[in-house]
């Protein structure tokens, strides 16, 4: 096959992502969450503290409470008084107490709320992250398989390469492909012989023989001059003695020595049927 340039790509692709400037405010939106989220945090640490000091006081205080009770030697009325001083300051601490569980708890609702929003930030650039790749795969891989639809020596390069990682169908698909613009276009027409040689091939991978021998005899009757037509009628005669037809399989291998007798298809040929006898 002779090397073929590459046609312009005329597919368009539409793939939706997000521009660099929307990719931009995301990384500024997380790193404002992100500053947002250790403001919190520390006012929730200091808050915490304060909590604990005042709980200490109170139960101090409780402490002084408990033991002004029992201390004899005051007088009625001077005890009174310290009591009520005492009772006045635990509940004037108390109610201190439960200000800073108030405010501590809507510290944490609003620290929730902002790690609510980083999180989703966050998932919005790596969409967009993923949406770039998936952009520059899907481009990489339109102007591959334009490539390979213009270029019959690259389609036979990505033939090789899928037949050789067991994957005959993704092969055959894109052979049929090919063979169906080549209907409408002149150039690649000259290469039909060898795609539909190959389009057999395919089949004999998957060991569907009977498909394969009607794949190989289209290249005998479409391409009656093409130099795979030896190598049709030997894989031709390998399909029938698979399929258990080894009188069927002898016609072709006689066919090839008789009509290609210098070939290299019809040594083998030579080969099997003296194996055949």
């Amino acid at each position: 096959m002779n090397r073929l340039l590459l046609l312009p790509l005329t597919t368009t692709l539409a793939c939706a992502s997000y521009s660099e400037e929307a990719g931009k405010r995301l990384e500024t939106q997380v790193y404002g969450l992100e500053t947002k989220v250790t403001a919190l945090q520390s006012a929730l640490k200091e808050a915490q503290d304060k909590q604990k000091l005042q709980v200490d006081q109170i139960a101090d205080l409780q402490k002084r409470v408990d033991a002004m009770q029992t201390v004899s030697f005051k007088s009625a009325a001077d005890f009174g008084v310290q009591l009520d001083t005492a009772m006045q300051e635990v509940a004037r601490l108390k109610g201190v107490a439960e200000g800073s569980k108030e405010r501590l708890d809507a510290i944490e609702s609003q620290l929730a709320r902002v790690a609510d929003e980083f999180k989703l930030s966050e998932e919005r650039k790596t969409s967009a992250t993923a949406s770039e790749e998936q952009k520059k795969a899907a481009v990489e891989e339109a102007l591959k398989r334009e490539r390979v639809m213009t270029d019959p020596n690259a389609l036979v390069d990505e033939v090789v390469r899928l037949l050789n990682a067991q994957k005959p169908g993704d092969a055959r698909k894109l052979l049929r492909e090919f063979a169906q613009r080549a209907e409408t276009n002149e150039r690649l027409k000259k290469d039909m012989d060898n795609v539909q040689f190959l389009i057999a091939e395919t089949y004999f991978l998957e060991g569907n023989y009977q498909l394969a021998a009607t794949e190989y005899n289209t290249v005998r009757k479409n391409y009656p001059k093409s130099e795979k037509n030896a190598e049709s009628l030997y894989k031709m005669g390998q399909c029938f003695e698979r399929l258990k037809l080894p009188e069927d399989a002898k016609l072709f291998y006689k066919t090839l020595v008789e009509k290609y007798p210098k070939s290299d298809a019809a040594k083998r040929a030579k080969d099997r049927l003296k194996e055949l006898k």
